[in-house]
């Protein structure tokens, strides 16, 4: 996950798998043990968002993670933002893995 200046990743536990039985059944099940920071919109976030070059995908790292990290406190930043990325910026390499890494976890958080 990125840290509060975008810069720099750190491992945080985002979930744990549980295994276990029922009856003669093993059973599965995906806890998501994340709390995500309480983070509001900000001019900065908007500021960034038009001012970010749209053709050059390999500088939009730090904005994918703040996207992210928005929508998980408000589902109108993933309405609006993260869910358009592919919308509105052009994705190649790393980043475009980065992004589908993240978009699934935002469906795992939000179920």
């Amino acid at each position: 996950m990125p840290t509060n200046n975008f810069q720099e990743f750190k491992r945080i536990p985002w979930a744990e798998d549980v295994y276990y039985s029922k009856g003669n059944k093993v059973l599965y099940e995906r806890r998501i043990i994340y709390k995500a920071p309480f983070m509001k919109i900000s001019d900065d976030f908007c500021s960034e968002w038009k001012n970010e070059i749209k053709d050059d995908w390999s500088a939009n790292h730090k904005l994918i993670a703040w996207a992210f990290l928005l929508s998980l406190n408000d589902k109108k930043v993933y309405d609006n933002y993260f869910s358009k990325y592919l919308d509105v910026f052009k994705l190649g390499g790393a980043n475009a893995e980065y992004y589908m890494t993240l978009s699934t976890m935002y469906k795992e958080y939000s179920e």
